[in-house]
């Protein structure tokens, strides 16, 4: 299968790198299309085996999510004349599949046979007082344990037929709600309290009053939770697939809904679970 990977972003100096590396050596550097946002953001030389595309998007977050929509609706499902499958993914943004579950062509064969694919997604978070700062010369789950599931990053990631996709890319309108049996995402723009200052002031987040409290309340989860005990369970981490599926198709939501409880285990924190990143990850990322 052809795989067409899609991304946007504006000053991402940091996790730009990342995601080139991680999605070209999955499905071919030619294969990765970057919406860059205008701005003086200069974008390295591995850059030149990718698809840039220069496009300007409203400052206004509200306005943003909006336009991005969109934009990715249509320029997503204009691709999929010459690729089977696309994903489309926030370049902090990486999805992976589950080795206990399965391998790519099995998750590529799920999207194509349903045309589109939700994947399960977690929060990747700095834990401040057992863990130094992020080096980029180690994978991820080597440095970074703490895992939190959250329905708001269980995104509709993966689409083989032209698709309309609302705000800002996570949900489908008018389309069942299918969950990957094989997929998982990591959201890693928590995987360091230092950086994640260093990119939203970049970008002049903190400078706007439509960014600021998005950007605050995300520093804000690593210090709510970075020293909460996780469970340490895969078990639980599995079963939360079905659990998200019966609670989002159960309450008919247009946001993606986590179960108030599962296999047992109470909710141990608002809006997710935190689940230490099960062993077989290793090397992932």
């Amino acid at each position: 299968m052809r795989v067409a990977v899609v991304s946007h972003g504006k000053d991402e100096g940091f996790f730009f790198p990342m995601w080139c590396n991680y999605y070209g050596n999955l499905f071919g550097l030619e294969n990765l299309f970057f919406v860059k946002d205008e701005s003086d953001w200069d974008i390295s030389s591995r850059s030149s085996s990718i698809n840039l595309v220069n496009e300007k998007f409203p400052e206004d977050r509200r306005q943003f999510d909006q336009a991005i929509g969109v934009y990715m609706s249509k320029f997503c499902s204009q691709l999929l004349t010459d690729y089977d499958v696309v994903l489309r993914c926030d370049v902090d943004e990486f999805v992976f599949v589950d080795p206990n579950k399965g391998d790519w062509e099995a998750a590529l064969n799920e999207v194509v046979d349903v045309g589109y694919m939700y994947v399960l997604g977690f929060d990747v978070l700095h834990q401040l007082e057992k863990e130094g700062n992020f080096d980029t010369r180690r994978s991820v789950f080597e440095q970074r344990k703490l895992l939190r599931l959250d329905g708001t990053y269980c995104k509709s990631h993966l689409i083989a037929e032209p698709t309309t996709w609302i705000g800002p890319c996570h949900k489908i309108p008018g389309k069942l709600f299918q969950m990957s049996n094989y997929l998982c995402m990591a959201h890693l723009a928590l995987i360091d309290k230092n950086m994640f200052i260093d990119r939203v002031e970049a970008r002049g987040d903190m400078s706007k009053n439509s960014r600021r409290n998005h950007a605050q309340s995300r520093l804000n989860k690593i210090f709510r939770f970075s020293n909460l005990t996780p469970y340490n369970s895969y078990a639980l981490f599995d079963g939360l697939r079905d659990g998200v599926v019966d609670m989002t198709r159960k309450k008919g939501c247009n946001r993606v809904l986590m179960p108030w409880s599962c296999l047992g285990y109470p909710r141990n924190i608002p809006k997710g679970f935190l689940i230490e990143r099960p062993e077989h990850f290793m090397g992932i990322l």
